[in-house]
């Protein structure tokens, strides 16, 4: 995808800057605001920037693919490479916020320890 292509200007970039998981102002870019001129829409198995491949898991993290954009950083085009990570997760071990309200029906219910 180029800077020529007709979508351009109504594609945007996200940083989570505050790291909250929302979408905030200031967070949004364009493309055109970021130099971004070109970004390969063909997802790769391998990394041809010498970086990390495809299909290797980091500290528990599986790198899916790969892609590349150009960027012009100080009047120098320069490729970089973009990742669709698959986090790591462990759902034995939650942090819920929120109470959940418990019937009298539901607190009569048997309790089960596990071994």
């Amino acid at each position: 995808m180029l800077d020529l292509d007709g979508d351009w200007g109504s594609l945007q970039v996200w940083r989570d800057l505050d790291q909250d998981g929302i979408a905030d102002a200031g967070e949004l870019s364009s493309l055109d605001a970021l130099g971004i001129s070109r970004i390969g829409v063909v997802g790769s198995l391998t990394n041809g920037t010498g970086g990390t491949q495809a299909g290797t898991t980091v500290n528990g993290n599986l790198i899916a693919q790969s892609a590349s954009f150009t960027r012009e950083v100080d009047g120098v085009q320069v490729n970089r490479t973009v990742g669709a990570i698959d986090l790591e997760s462990n759902p034995f071990y939650r942090e819920f916020t929120t109470a959940v309200p418990l019937t009298e029906q539901a607190k009569a219910l048997l309790r089960m320890q596990g071994r």
